[in-house]
């Protein structure tokens, strides 16, 4: 599914790129030398700029090239849409022409407030040290107090009592439909 998303989006990025040539869409060379300036900042240094060209096997000239090719396929886009305004008699319009197919429906989602792991003595040594190591890492990564129960069992999350609270919070909020 990723696969296929960025092969669309790598698809998309070519024809968009293929009708700013088309249409003539240009950038300055000041407007290239701000992007580079851009991405330099974000890479942090001068230095740390030079090894990212360096370990991405291109040059500075590729470099270039790439951004112009980002900013002018991006002067494109915005180019489309340019004065084109979104009335609220379209949105509504849309709404109802799309909401009795379903388009705005979220799907039902599972919130999961435990996972439980259960060993008993029978199980090898090396299978009731990593439900140890888990419990830990559940405790540790803030997932909850991870403790053991009675016959081995290791909870990774929080109390029912706290699931409980959480989920009070979250329906006064109406983030959540309130349970009884």
């Amino acid at each position: 599914m990723l696969r296929a998303q960025s092969l669309q989006i790598a698809v998309a990025d070519e024809l968009f790129f293929q009708d700013a040539q088309k249409k003539g869409i240009k950038v300055t060379s000041a407007e290239v030398d701000e992007a580079v300036k851009q991405l330099k900042t974000r890479v942090g240094s001068e230095e740390n700029y030079k090894k990212f060209v360096a370990d991405s096997g291109f040059s500075d000239i590729d470099v270039r090239k790439e951004l112009e090719r980002n900013l002018r396929t991006e002067a494109y886009r915005k180019s489309l849409f340019a004065g084109k305004q979104v009335s609220d008699d379209q949105v509504k319009k849309f709404y109802d022409e799309n909401a009795p197919k379903g388009m705005f429906n979220v799907p039902e989602q599972v919130h999961v407030q435990f996972i439980v792991l259960r060993v008993n003595e029978t199980d090898p040594a090396s299978v009731r040290a990593e439900a140890k190591t888990k419990r830990r890492g559940g405790r540790e990564a803030g997932r909850g107090r991870g403790r053991v129960h009675g016959a081995g069992e290791a909870v990774l999350a929080g109390s029912e009592r706290g699931a409980r609270r959480r989920h009070r919070a979250r329906a006064a909020r109406g983030d959540v439909p309130e349970i009884r």
